[in-house]
């Protein structure tokens, strides 16, 4: 995994002050665009660009993931773990902020998750507060 981690560690600056925006800058899309950035696979693809409000994305989710963006990351990286020490550098993460799932990406010291919320913006997270991890190697 070397171009893999050069290309996440560039997505991760290229994005560090950018803030948070729906449909182009929002959780979801920064889990599904480090793993881009480390596998090529846009698995944002089919519904990238047609949200662009809290209310459009979860439209997006009902429709696309029956009302859970979880049934996405499972559809396309299989089924979830638990266990943040098992996690590697590009895995999409989950934790849930204030009650609602947020997602993100272990970055490239696979020491952190980077997640995106409206009020942070772009922040690290310590592995402890992970609830599932979606391995990017399945698509590699």
């Amino acid at each position: 995994m070397g171009k893999e981690l050069i290309a996440l560690s560039e997505y991760l600056k290229s994005v560090r002050t950018k803030p948070f925006k729906w449909g182009e800058h929002d959780c979801v899309l920064h889990a599904c665009n480090g793993l881009k950035a480390v596998t090529g696979t846009d698995i944002a693809a089919e519904w990238r660009g047609t949200y662009d409000s809290a209310l459009s994305a979860k439209k997006i989710i009902k429709k696309c993931f029956d009302g859970d963006m979880d049934n996405g990351f499972t559809r396309f990286l299989g089924e979830p773990h638990s266990n943040a020490l098992k996690a590697c550098r590009g895995d999409v993460v989950r934790i849930t902020e204030n009650g609602e799932h947020t997602y993100g990406i272990i970055d490239d010291t696979g020491r952190h998750a980077v997640m995106i919320t409206v009020k942070e913006g772009l922040m690290k997270i310590s592995l402890s507060e992970i609830e599932k991890v979606w391995s990017s190697t399945c698509l590699l």
